[in-house]
């Protein structure tokens, strides 16, 4: 059986970040805790969210007939030496949305990729902060390969 075009595309979103300069680990299962050694980040952390779902056609076997509007948040983490987190986070985030807005790969896969909001800071202790960058992709399937 052939991946659903949701894992398609989360695999997709994976793949672009990853290719981010300086990021250590892109997952969408980690499950902690984090290892809080300087060395290991940027961390960034695909997960899927809410998904809406609005049917476009009368069921068909093989013909698009579904849309599907996932909400993606990708929760950062980042470290500095000198508790400078705030210059990371915003160069972090401004790397995660112009390398998910601008994928040919995955604007391939989907009709749309747009960031929605950036929410920080989450957490921080001396040195670390973690924050999310939240995404509406938009995706069209067939309700046999949701």
């Amino acid at each position: 059986m052939s991946d659903s075009k949701r894992k398609q595309v989360l695999d997709a979103i994976v793949d672009s970040l990853e290719g981010i300069s300086g990021v250590k680990l892109v997952t969408q299962n980690y499950r902690g805790p984090l290892d809080n050694s300087p060395h290991k980040f940027p961390i960034i952390i695909v997960q899927d969210e809410t998904t809406g779902i609005e049917r476009l056609a009368y069921l068909d076997a093989t013909a698009v007939d579904m849309k599907a509007e996932l909400e993606v948040s990708c929760t950062c983490f980042v470290h500095d030496m000198h508790n400078d987190t705030a210059s990371k986070r915003t160069e972090l985030a401004s790397s995660v949305e112009s390398t998910l807005v601008s994928d040919t790969t995955l604007a391939a896969l989907v009709i749309n990729v747009e960031p929605i909001r950036i929410e920080t800071d989450n957490g921080s202790l001396d040195n670390y902060s973690i924050f999310d960058v939240v995404f509406r992709v938009e995706y069209l399937y067939n309700h046999l390969s949701p």
